[in-house]
């Protein structure tokens, strides 16, 4: 068992050997990889977006264009709930900000 002497000289130790500049690089690699991972979800989302309104200016109804591209019937749903605003155009870039703006994130992985 330790004694509080080492204890008391380990932890010195590694509050006079923390590297800020280490740490200060660390949080901004970790920040980047976020941006990133949150960059091709949103990705994904107005890729789907788009998607969904090409199908909806063809007249197709949420179960089928679910149907169509294999996706789940709630989140085309909460899409096209949200197109409707922009019909009979469906303007895509409209819908996904609308849709990112408000509690309408999608849950796509």
């Amino acid at each position: 068992m330790r004694s509080f002497r080492e204890k008391g000289k380990v932890i010195s130790m590694s509050i006079f050997e923390f590297d800020q500049e280490l740490h200060d690089k660390t949080i901004r690699q970790e920040s980047w990889e976020d941006g990133r991972i949150e960059g091709r979800v949103e990705g994904r989302i107005e890729s789907r977006v788009t998607q969904v309104c090409r199908k909806l200016r063809k007249g197709k109804n949420a179960e089928t264009i679910a149907d169509e591209l294999e996706e789940d019937i709630a989140e085309v749903r909460q899409i096209c709930e949200i197109a409707e605003a922009f019909a009979p155009d469906y303007d895509a870039q409209a819908v996904f900000h609308k849709l990112m703006e408000g509690q309408g994130r999608l849950s796509i992985g």
